[in-house]
């Protein structure tokens, strides 16, 4: 009976998304994109609310397997996100997955240049 209510609950506390493009940006403090560069292929993204983790898998140009990790700080509805990946590095971001596909973070410090750098993926679908 154990086993049964474990994977129940296990099931509740994660979602995982798939898409197959991730870009990164380079954006203007106007919000203006001053260079949109594809990132990603083959991409999954799981919430983890349990343990309050975003995990973003994706293949890169080489085709090899990245695994991107973050805490998830702050989420308010599931929608507006503040994270901070495994080198203390603080995004903000949207999350708009199950309405339109799509998980946007961006850094929370800026460039040398002055750009911010962000993450964008589209055409997510849910799948469990």
């Amino acid at each position: 009976m154990l086993l049964i209510t474990n994977s129940i609950y296990t099931q509740t506390d994660t979602s995982i998304y798939s898409s197959d493009t991730m870009y990164t940006l380079l954006e203007s403090k106007e919000g203006k994109v001053v260079k949109k560069v594809p990132f990603g292929k083959e991409v999954t993204i799981t919430f983890d609310y349990f343990f309050k983790t975003l995990n973003i898998d994706y293949k890169n140009i080489d085709r090899e397997y990245v695994h991107m990790s973050f805490d998830i700080l702050h989420n308010v509805q599931n929608k507006v996100l503040i994270v901070k990946d495994d080198f203390d590095n603080e995004f903000s971001g949207m999350n708009t997955l199950d309405s339109n596909g799509e998980l946007y973070l961006i850094s929370n410090i800026p460039n040398e240049d002055e750009t911010l750098f962000s993450i964008k993926i589209i055409n997510a679908m849910k799948i469990n």
